[in-house]
């Protein structure tokens, strides 16, 4: 028995995207029908129909309202010395 790859199963959902019909997209691929359904994804879209944003926006992107920045909101991560203090132990407590 050979073992569907995963070429096999973008090409079965691509063919059947185009043809709608499980027995012409096995014989294409190589596959019995029974392949076919169980590698049918539903609700495929097609490899095609993915947009892909080319260029980052970071005005899409909002950070909680009361940090002005991003940078002053990288400043509200950071450990307090008594947090590191505790990090530090839980690290000794956590090591074998």
């Amino acid at each position: 028995m050979a073992r569907i790859t995963q070429e096999q199963i973008e090409q079965i959902n691509e063919l059947y995207l185009v043809h709608k019909n499980k027995s012409l997209v096995a014989r294409l691929v190589g596959v019995s029908v029974a392949s076919v359904n169980k590698y049918l994804i539903p609700g495929y879209a097609g490899k095609d129909s993915v947009e892909v944003d080319a260029d980052f926006d970071e005005s899409k992107i909002t950070g909680p309202a009361e940090y002005e920045t991003w940078q002053s909101f990288l400043d509200g991560c950071r450990l307090t010395p008594e947090e590191w203090a505790m990090l530090k132990e839980l690290q000794g407590e956590v090591l074998i």
